[in-house]
């Protein structure tokens, strides 16, 4: 399988000498190729899935991103768990990230990455190899340098991403206040915000102020869905025209099902949204997330911290990654 097949585990023989080992680098207290509900979560934050069944989180607080395969077992594909930049065009698993938050895969297998601590989106190919594909420029996004390439220019702190069926990247700068566009040649350009933090009413997206926006969805038609979290609104952008459609406490994610309906993880709340967009009526899940996917087999899986969790449309939930914070005493 084209994911599944980046992220090989490797076993070593065993020897008769006797040596002594130490670690001088990361740690597996985590828990590395287990079963994922023994596994523990410093800061679960972004979710996404492929098209094989693996569902894939961000740890934000340890610095990587995870993989739980359909067996039910969970490995690290990207980061050795020390915050810092380095490892691009090599291993994703031997790289540094700091601080990833939002997770989303192309049509072509790719897994983006926003590396929140280093101001960068990066991308992990279908062999395993991560890249930067946006941010540690020089130059401030946005302003002047419209139009520039996604690799001179430098982010303040881009926390999610999503990618339509075009393949153009969409990328949202919580620090920023903006959300920005990335066209398939590398150019990068303002989607919605004027890099001011406020509210400004509904209009040009590209004149309309944004107050810390966080999660990003797409639809089939190429329309973008955004959180605007510190104005608790969930905000979509048709033809360059920014409409507000729903309100949320704090909302932290958005997935769309790819039919009709809009998600939205509002954690401060502790509830999922279901936004149909043919009549804009949400209704609420007693749910908490900071992030949610919608899955191929028709659930939504959802990162909350700790755990990573099951939700039928339903609202009935099962934890299938981490374990609660009294189980992880001693970080045994």
């Amino acid at each position: 399988m084209r994911i599944s097949s980046l992220f090989l585990c490797l076993s070593l023989p065993a020897f008769a000498a006797s040596y002594s080992i130490s670690t001088i680098a990361g740690s597996d207290w985590v828990g590395e190729n287990v079963p994922a509900t023994s596994a523990v979560f410093i800061q679960a934050e972004g979710i996404a899935a492929d098209n094989f069944g693996n569902i894939y989180i961000s740890d934000a607080g340890n610095h990587r991103v995870r993989c739980i395969a359909p067996s039910g077992f969970i490995r690290t594909i990207a980061g050795n768990g020390i915050a810092g930049f380095s490892g691009d065009n090599g291993p994703a698993s031997s790289a540094q990230l700091n601080s990833p938050y939002g997770l989303s895969f192309d049509f072509a297998g790719n897994l983006y990455i926003a590396d929140l601590g280093n101001a960068r989106i990066r991308r992990i190919s279908p062999s395993g190899i991560i890249s930067t594909i946006a941010g540690g420029g020089a130059l401030p996004a946005g302003g002047k340098n419209e139009g520039s390439m996604a690799t001179l220019l430098a982010f303040i702190a881009p926390r999610n991403i999503a990618i339509d069926g075009t393949g153009i990247v969409y990328i949202s700068d919580f620090g920023a206040h903006r959300v920005y566009k990335m066209t398939t040649d590398g150019t990068l350009t303002t989607l919605a915000g004027t890099g001011t933090q406020g509210y400004s009413g509904d209009g040009v997206a590209s004149l309309s102020l944004l107050n810390y926006p966080t999660a990003l969805a797409v639809d089939r038609q190429g329309n973008v869905y955004l959180a605007d979290s510190g104005n608790h609104l969930i905000r979509k952008v048709v033809s360059g025209q920014l409409t507000s459609i729903g309100r949320a406490a704090l909302p932290t994610g958005l997935a769309f099902d790819g039919v009709a309906t809009l998600y939205v993880a509002d954690h401060s709340a502790a509830e999922i949204l279901e936004i149909p967009l043919s009549s804009g009526t949400a209704t609420a899940m007693n749910v908490s997330a900071t992030d949610l996917v919608y899955g191929n087999n028709g659930s939504l899986y959802v990162a909350d911290i700790t755990v990573a969790r099951r939700v039928s449309v339903y609202g009935a939930s099962a934890v299938i990654a981490g374990r609660s914070e009294e189980r992880r005493v001693g970080k045994e």
